[in-house]
């Protein structure tokens, strides 16, 4: 079935909320003449085609456009490691669609080590037009992959260099928004495991940070309705509550130390309007961190 048409209705809100986007979207979008109405005409431009390729509901929310990382509880700790990782140690988003929060990353504090991981070129295409700019200039390194194909992790005799095994011990923050739910229970599981093995070493006073939000459940449970109305989801996708969700990191990674902090945040009226086709009228998002750091 189709998704919801694309409308401009939810612009406005989406960058009320986000105070930090538009100076920023001035900043590094090139735009003629330098106003503010040939920038919004060119971003939704661009977003209107990026959703005619790929339906995602988070491109109707304009949510790539609020570079959501900057609003996490756990930025400050972002900002902090950025200073204190070594030159060889990375940020990482994956499922980065666009990649704006990877283009964020790279203009605060990890220029030369922002890394954002992808399943859909036509996404990365479509960030490089929204933002006109191209592999060399967007200050990002895009990898391109299936999260559960062995050659993309380098777990297999098949694995590339720009598999995320490359990355393996290197990761210092990895941000993973709107992913997790995208997925059953035991690929959450999997997911969880596979991200471990990428983090760097750390310490209580310095771990690595694993970051993001998700649709939440107040109990565990599949969150889509019945009706599948987007095509971009399936019915046994599992949504988590707090709880479950902390179980899932210590399962997921038993020797380690993991410090799991989670906050309930209600829908917005604007995500409230861009979701409705699709969610259970219960589910809220879980904004969560993972402290990870050695036993």
């Amino acid at each position: 079935m189709p998704g919801t048409p694309f409308s401009t209705t939810l612009l406005e809100p989406a960058l009320a909320k986000a105070p930090h986007a538009l100076p920023f979207l001035r900043t590094i979008v090139p735009h003629e003449p330098h106003t503010d109405d040939a920038l919004l005409e060119h971003l939704v431009a661009a977003s209107r085609a990026a959703y005619a390729d790929v339906d995602y509901p988070c491109l109707i929310m304009f949510l790539h456009l609020q570079f959501g990382i900057a609003m996490h509880p756990a930025y400050a700790l972002v900002e902090q490691l950025a200073a204190s990782s070594s030159a060889e140690q990375v940020a990482l988003d994956v499922g980065c669609a666009l990649g704006s929060d990877a283009r964020w990353l790279a203009h605060h504090g990890w220029h030369g080590r922002a890394v954002g991981a992808e399943l859909r070129p036509v996404l990365l295409e479509h960030g490089h037009k929204l933002f006109r700019d191209d592999a060399e200039s967007c200050g990002v390194r895009f990898l391109l992959g299936d999260l559960f194909d062995a050659a993309f992790l380098g777990t297999g005799a098949s694995a590339t260099s720009d598999s995320l095994s490359a990355l393996s011990g290197r990761v210092r923050v990895l941000y993973a928004a709107s992913l997790f739910h995208l997925f059953d229970a035991e690929a959450q599981q999997q997911l969880a495991r596979h991200f471990g093995a990428l983090l760097a070493p750390g310490t209580a006073a310095a771990p690595s940070l694993v970051l993001g939000r998700q649709i939440a459940l107040p109990s565990p449970g599949t969150w889509a309705t019945a009706d599948g109305v987007h095509s971009s989801l399936v019915a046994n996708r599992w949504a988590h509550n707090e709880a479950s969700f902390e179980a899932l990191w210590r399962t997921a990674l038993p020797d380690k130390h993991v410090k799991v902090e989670t906050t309930r945040q209600e829908f917005s009226e604007q995500e409230k309007q861009g979701a409705k086709h699709f969610r259970r009228e219960d589910t809220f998002f879980l904004v969560w961190s993972v402290q990870v750091w050695d036993k």
